[in-house]
């Protein structure tokens, strides 16, 4: 079975690095990006096949899109 890939998306890397190690033993899951803003979201979402994305509301330079 293929996994889902999940991309952080927070100014925080603690919870990308709390992310990744909840799902490090998972047969489902894997943690594939992180990524502090929304501004390059679109060149990611072009080169791996994301499934879902787990995302911060505010952000410290605007809005995730």
């Amino acid at each position: 079975m293929k996994k889902l890939k999940i991309l952080v998306i927070d100014s925080s890397p603690i919870i990308y690095i709390g992310l990744k190690s909840i799902f490090k033993n998972s047969l489902v899951f894997e943690v594939s990006d992180y990524i502090e803003t929304g501004e390059n979201i679109y060149e990611i979402l072009n080169y791996v096949e994301i499934s879902i994305i787990i995302s911060d509301i505010n952000y410290r330079k605007g809005n995730v899109f």
